[in-house]
């Protein structure tokens, strides 16, 4: 994941920043999210009840809820909000949805496997898994 983010993002700095400008210029209520679209990693917004499934090939990898209700009571400011944000996250459960979205895409992989300079065993691990079952 974090060889991933490298590479489309510059830096994991690089993606929070983009990550939490995006999310800080929204102005109606929505979501900001990371997903697996077009065989790279890439940050959309979606309005309202917008979802990224509407896009062909595009797996949502995280998620903001940039509702108000999600932040006023706990946060006030919704800037607040997006800086915790990278506290809270769940990054083996961010990293399992990206190797799902990666089995569709054996190309990625192999550009991912060759910025680590050998083959990812976890990766072949979940691929075996998957296969099993």
């Amino acid at each position: 994941m974090k060889k991933a983010l490298e590479l489309d993002f510059g830096s994991i700095a690089g993606f929070q920043q983009k990550f939490s400008q995006s999310a800080s210029a929204l102005n109606v209520p929505g979501f900001t999210w990371l997903v697996f679209h077009d065989k790279a990693l890439r940050i959309i917004t979606t309005f309202g009840s917008g979802s990224p499934l509407k896009l062909q090939n595009c797996h949502p990898i995280l998620c903001l809820d940039l509702f108000e209700h999600a932040y006023v009571s706990d946060h006030g400011d919704k800037n607040k909000y997006i800086a915790n944000f990278w506290s809270c996250i769940n990054w083996k459960f961010v990293e399992a949805k990206f190797l799902n979205a990666l089995v569709s895409d054996r190309e990625y992989k192999l550009r991912l496997e060759s910025l680590v300079g050998k083959q990812s065993h976890a990766f072949e691990q979940f691929l075996d898994s998957q296969s099993n079952n």
